[in-house]
Formats: C-alpha cells, structure tokens, sequence
C-alpha cells in the first residue's frame, strides 16, 4: 500500500506541474494577444 501512495503522490505532483505549465502557457498568449 506504501507503494501506490507513493505512486499517487508522484502522479498528483506531475498532475500539477502539467496544469501550472498549461496555465502559463495560456497567460503568454493572453500577454501576446493583448500587445
């Protein structure tokens, strides 16, 4: 069971590293489109 919370955790990490790049990746284009 230690091993699948780990495996959660490590999933819910990238989870949230993909989701931070894909919201900084919207607000460079909102800065593009506003310029």
């Amino acid at each position: 069971m230690i091993k699948v919370t780990r495996l959660a955790d490590y999933a819910v990490s990238i989870i949230y590293a993909f989701s931070g790049s894909e919201k900084e990746i919207l607000s460079s284009q909102d800065i593009i489109e506003k310029n």
